[in-house]
């Protein structure tokens, strides 16, 4: 006789769900009135929070599941990737013309997060809708110039949207 586990609703995917919309939805609407280079101090502090969240959830024995590994791994270079790409665009003269587009490139980016993501955490029609709609976003942004105005603010509802749509799939991992 086969016993099945139920998980409580409030798994460690749907907790890191939430947290990641909080602080997206924070980030973005504070860089969208904030276009400063400081603003990078910002997203550091809340990308800590949320990759050390992440992390202390993967240090218990139950969550070490190749899956979540797999996701907590990709999440950490997709975000070490986008922070540095983020903070050499201040800094340095070759990246500078991205200045302007930092929101899409996000957008993008987390898109494309969202589709790997769902590589490993079935169903993945919801990961596929989740990264398509930002990546979406952030192209009719990219070729509508009144978008570009406010791309801070749509990578903010769009990605806490996408994170908040995710919570009410029924999960596997």
């Amino acid at each position: 006789m086969k016993t099945s586990t139920v998980q409580p609703f409030w798994n460690v995917c749907r907790r890191t769900y939430l947290l990641w919309a909080a602080i997206v939805s924070v980030g973005f609407v504070a860089t969208q009135y904030h276009q400063l280079p400081n603003i990078n101090w910002l997203w550091l502090g809340l990308s800590a929070i949320g990759l050390g969240y992440m992390g202390l959830l993967l240090l218990e024995p139950k969550n070490r599941q190749p899956s979540l590994l797999y996701t907590g791994f990709l999440w950490l270079l997709t975000i070490a990737f986008g922070l540095a790409i983020s903070g050499l665009a201040c800094i340095t003269a070759t990246l500078a013309g991205l200045l302007g587009y930092l929101g899409i490139f996000w957008l993008f980016l987390m898109g494309i997060g969202h589709l790997l993501n769902g590589i490993v955490d079935r169903p993945l029609r919801p990961y596929l809708a989740s990264g398509g709609i930002q990546i979406a976003v952030g192209l009719a942004s990219l070729f509508a110039p009144p978008l570009q105005t406010f791309q801070y603010l749509l990578a903010g509802l769009v990605g806490g949207a996408a994170m908040l749509g995710l919570i009410a799939v029924p999960r596997r991992i």
